[in-house]
């Protein structure tokens, strides 16, 4: 969620940012525990979602409204297969700009927690918004949500929680055994609270969950939550570094978080730690070194316990990352800059294959590519990296990856090719045959979209996931017909759905 061009200071920047998206708040609602906690809270076991009635834009032919909330800000998606039950789950943001309060009940109106979607076929969706209540404290905000899926077909959906007027903030989780119908939390994975004598509590940044779906594997079912962890340090310094939790009863219980990054300075630049599982039970955790402008990767053969030697997979030429025009800019501010936005994902053959969107341009010139490189030996190294898309007109970015039924590598991303001007958006598909050698583009939306309108614009990054011999796109979309007042709210919402996406 942290949305930084530089890093100093960078916990007064992410406050600035909070504000920024949430708008004014009303605090109201219960207060922390008054210690820093991990693990069991009060409320562990009761329902994690309610389920919202929808409130839809209309679909167009190849492209559906998930979430159907006129009222609210949505972005920042993920989305995984859950192939045994037959459905699709995904998440996002689902902010009311201006109007968030901790004080809100579950699902109405100032409720700006993070939203989970279910869906059977891909063109009608159930969305569901997640619990800002845990440890008996009522956060403001629940964001930056991810979804993984099991070999038993149980869903899991990792999130932050973040409350500005305490700074208390954690990463919790929900799941579910029904398909998505129904959501349980489990033990939180990590919370913090301030206080007396702990003043420089850490904010925990962008969460992605994995789970070890692999029938043959040794840790078959276990749950990896993988994030970054920013700790102050003193007066203008914080520190960045990757933690690691694993569970391995469904999110009874979650392991003290590990530290993987090999840095040992107290000026470390880290983000983005993406996991993902090889068939042989191998996690791999990805992310972006800012300060090195690299992506690297590490690996553990035993459950997470203990980690390799960090290999660099890609330099990015991005720095955290940069601003491009129309990418949420309003009349207060310019917007989110967009960063390489790491993803990930591993064949049936252990072959790992990552995206990233990189800048090819020279000198002060930005040119936004996604390319893809492969590894075939575990991690150790990297096919130099190769443009997925048939085009370096306009920018391409925020890309996801990944691998289905037939072996097809499938990337999308969102891309400015069609527009001269290089700032009205489409969602592309570019699909491999051959194992990453060459790929073909589809254009996914059926209409574009301009982002500026809300300072978040898409977010920072995209999901998809491969249903069948293909794939379906899971993003933002801000098309002029859905920029509408909302009837129920007597505001102007903006139209910033997530929408899903095929060709036939």
């Amino acid at each position: 969620m942290a949305d930084k061009e530089h890093p100093m200071p960078f916990r007064l920047e992410l406050r600035n940012e909070m504000f920024e998206m949430v708008g004014r708040f009303a605090p109201g609602g219960g207060g922390g525990k008054g210690n820093n906690q991990s693990g069991g809270g009060s409320d562990f076991g009761q329902n994690g979602a309610v389920a919202m009635l929808p409130d839809c834009f209309p679909s167009s032919a190849n492209n559906f409204d998930v979430s159907c909330a006129e009222a609210t800000y949505q972005g920042e998606t993920m989305l995984a297969a859950d192939l045994l039950l037959g459905r699709l789950v995904g998440s996002s943001n689902d902010i009311y700009p201006g109007n968030c309060s901790a004080g809100a009940a579950p699902g109405t109106f100032g409720d700006c927690g993070a939203a989970a979607f279910v869906s059977g076929d891909g063109t009608t969706w159930q969305r569901f918004k997640l619990s800002r209540t845990w440890a008996g404290h009522n956060f403001l905000l629940g964001f930056d949500g991810s979804v993984a899926v099991d070999s038993q077909g149980r869903a899991f959906l990792a999130y932050g929680v973040y409350d500005p007027a305490t700074l208390g903030n954690g990463v919790v989780a929900v799941s579910s055994s029904d398909g998505g119908l129904t959501w349980t939390k489990t033990n939180p994975v990590v919370l913090n609270f301030l206080t007396p004598a702990n003043l420089n509590i850490p904010f925990e940044d962008k969460y992605w969950i994995a789970a070890d779906a692999n029938l043959l594997s040794p840790f078959r079912d276990r749950l990896y939550v993988a994030w970054d962890r920013n700790q102050p340090c003193g007066f203008f310094c914080e520190n960045q570094t990757l933690l690691v939790s694993s569970s391995s009863d469904q999110g009874k219980t979650w392991t003290t978080p590990t530290k993987i990054n090999d840095g040992t300075s107290n000026s470390e630049r880290v983000i983005f730690a993406f996991p993902a599982v090889a068939p042989d039970g191998a996690v791999y955790v990805l992310w972006h070194d800012y300060g090195q402008q690299k992506i690297f990767i590490d690996k553990s053969t035993d459950g997470g316990t203990t980690w390799g030697t960090d290999v660099a997979v890609a330099s990015t030429n991005i720095g955290f990352g940069t601003s491009i025009p129309g990418n949420g800019k309003t009349t207060k501010s310019y917007g989110r800059v967009v960063s390489p936005a790491p993803q990930m994902a591993i064949d049936s053959g252990g072959n790992i294959y990552v995206v990233f969107d990189g800048n090819a341009g020279k000198g002060k010139t930005i040119d936004l590519d996604v390319f893809i490189t492969k590894s075939s030996n575990g991690g150790k190294s990297w096919s130099r990296p190769q443009r997925v898309s048939a085009t370096s007109t306009g920018h391409q970015y925020l890309p996801a990856i990944s691998i289905d039924s037939s072996g097809g590598v499938n990337v999308t991303y969102l891309d400015r090719r069609d527009d001269p001007n290089n700032v009205r958006t489409n969602t592309y598909l570019s699909r491999s045959a051959d194992g990453g050698a060459t790929f073909t583009d589809t254009k996914v939306t059926d209409v574009d979209s301009d982002f500026d309108g809300n300072p978040n614009g898409p977010g920072d990054y995209q999901g998809q996931a491969a249903w069948g011999a293909g794939a379906v796109a899971f993003f933002s979309d801000h098309r002029d017909a859905n920029t509408t007042n909302d009837n129920t709210t007597g505001f102007i919402a903006g139209g910033f759905e997530i929408y899903a996406g095929r060709k036939p």
